[in-house]
């Protein structure tokens, strides 16, 4: 039912405004293309990774790109092991800029999008890693939703496939990474962008997303060093550093979990006593299908 309405609705807005609107992209109208970027320079462990992806109209006039939704998205992540195990979910359900819509792409024109990696895979041994992403035909897709799940199955339009070698974890390094994101974080103590990330600050489609994301990426620094940020961050983002504290699990995170448990917030004193509960029961990811 839900479909057949989406079906309606997307007719009744093409007939209204059809000749003025450009066509929906198709495979081999776009060309899509995915770059890692670390936050500490070079990947490691228990640090945030992101995923930028670009759409790029290689078509001489405008098109249109279905985003699709929070639940069932159009462009896709999937991530594997060196052994073409997948690791990872089959969608992010965290957008980094809430997707969904119907964004133009001009003639040559370029949309960007990028999501914190880590939400879809934590990352937390060294190790080499291959990230796929993928630009599916969100309509199509989302009227045989039984598919959704089945990569092979997608109706692909672009696809980029990156490799990314996970060093060991370097305290100085994440150190240096939480005291420039917390720095992003407040708005009356900005950092100076490192060198390797100002091509992103500088790319007016992600600018703002990525500033707002300073905190959701310090949470993602799963190790002690953190512990000390997470304790800055805004009152706001408590539940998101919260969760993240109990991913990390070390003394010193989890000694911050107990003193918000013991917070006079009821609220929040309950969520770090939930956090706290599960800290030592991290659920497990089970690779379901191989690479190829």
């Amino acid at each position: 039912m839900l479909w057949s309405l989406l079906l309606l609705v997307a007719s009744a807005c093409q007939a209204a405004d059809g000749a003025a609107r450009p066509p929906s992209v198709k495979a081999g109208d776009v060309e899509l293309s995915l770059e890692l970027v670390a936050i500490t320079q070079v990947p490691m462990a228990n640090a945030p990774l992101l995923a930028v992806v670009r759409v790029k109209n290689k078509l001489d006039h405008s098109v249109r790109l279905w985003t699709g939704s929070h639940a069932i998205p159009a462009i896709r992540l999937l991530v594997y092991d060196d052994q073409g195990r997948r690791l990872s979910q089959h969608t992010i359900r965290a957008f980094a800029d809430r997707l969904s819509g119907l964004p133009t792409i001009e003639a040559g024109g370029k949309y960007t999008a990028f999501w914190i990696l880590n939400h879809h895979h934590h990352f937390r041994a060294p190790g080499t890693y291959m990230v796929e992403a993928y630009l599916v035909d969100w309509l199509a897709l989302a009227l045989g939703h039984d598919n959704w799940r089945s990569p092979h199955l997608w109706p692909l339009i672009a696809k980029d496939t990156s490799p990314v070698t996970i060093q060991p974890a370097e305290p100085t390094l994440l150190e240096q990474a939480c005291e420039f994101l917390i720095t992003r974080a407040n708005p009356r103590m900005r950092a100076q962008v490192p060198s390797w990330l100002q091509h992103l600050w500088q790319d007016n489609n992600i600018f703002r997303q990525l500033d707002n994301q300073s905190v959701h990426m310090l949470a993602c620094v799963s190790h002690e060093v953190a512990t000390a940020y997470l304790d800055q961050v805004h009152y706001k983002w408590l539940p998101a550093a919260l969760r993240r504290l109990r991913w990390t699990g070390s003394p010193g995170a989890l000694d911050l979990l107990r003193y918000y448990a013991g917070s006079s917030d009821a609220e929040i004193a309950a969520y770090a006593a939930q956090q706290l509960r599960e800290a030592e029961e991290l659920p497990v990811y089970t690779p379901t299908r191989s690479h190829n």
